[in-house]
């Protein structure tokens, strides 16, 4: 496995992509994923609380399935497809490799638990990434503090939510208790 500092120096090479999607150390999530890492089972957990909360709120996760659409829109919204990008690949590269290795870890299903996702689709999405880019690094650590950097982003209100705080702002009475007084 490949730490922190291997990690920084392929940072500040010409190989790094743009935006700030290796600035997982800056908020102190990398470093807390990094020391819980020794422990798999807390590590899988957390990862799957949070992708079931952050992404239950787009709607893309239902009663823990996720699936294929779901997972290439999680990866993008992380930044993993920015990093493979400054790597060369090119998106239509990145949908293929994504959708085949879901398909083939799901056995031809249409989605997976995620725990699966986590423990099987993951690492597996990972290896053929490495071996499509010839790349010496540890992708599995990018990649879940990628998904982890998820918790921490403030997520936009869709128009939904406006549509409904806006009618339960107007509405109030629809969602007070009424006294009775006789």
């Amino acid at each position: 496995m490949k730490n922190v500092s291997q990690i920084k120096s392929l940072r500040s090479s010409s190989l790094t992509p743009t935006g700030n999607c290796w600035n997982y150390e800056d908020a102190g999530y990398h470093s807390y994923l990094q020391k819980s890492s020794k422990d798999e089972v807390l590590k899988s957990s957390a990862l799957n609380t949070a992708l079931n909360g952050v992404c239950g709120r787009y709607g893309l996760i239902i009663s823990g399935q996720i699936n294929n659409a779901a997972s290439i829109r999680i990866m993008d919204d992380s930044g993993i497809f920015n990093l493979l990008q400054g790597f060369g690949l090119p998106r239509l590269d990145w949908i293929g490799i994504h959708s085949f290795t879901f398909i083939d870890t799901a056995l031809g299903r249409r989605s997976m638990t995620l725990d699966l996702y986590l423990n099987y689709f993951v690492p597996s999405l990972c290896t053929r990434l490495r071996v499509r880019l010839k790349c010496p690094y540890n992708l599995l650590t990018v990649m879940h503090s990628a998904l982890a950097k998820l918790m921490f982003v403030k997520g936009a209100c869709t128009v939904r939510d406006r549509i409904l705080t806006t009618y339960t702002l107007w509405n109030r009475e629809f969602y007070t208790k009424h006294s009775t007084t006789a």
